[in-house]
């Protein structure tokens, strides 16, 4: 199993990683893993929130500043 800690699913679950950079900034994927397994999984974590309409948190943090500095 590539990722067997449970701790390691439940924060792709939460943060949907959708491409290496952003699998890499889950605790336990280092680089090697994330450069040789990261394709597939983020192209299936994509295609799950593009499917189920998804708001991924990089999304969500994103928009949240756009739209406090247009309050300015």
């Amino acid at each position: 199993m590539l990722f067997s800690k449970m701790f390691l699913l439940e924060q792709m679950a939460m943060m949907y990683p959708i491409n290496e950079q952003e699998l890499q900034n889950i605790q336990g994927v280092g680089a090697g893993k994330a450069k040789r397994y990261g394709k597939e999984f983020c192209e299936l974590i994509k295609q799950h929130c593009e499917e189920n309409n998804i708001e991924r948190p990089e999304e969500l943090r994103v928009r949240t500043v756009a739209k406090s500095r247009c309050r300015r």
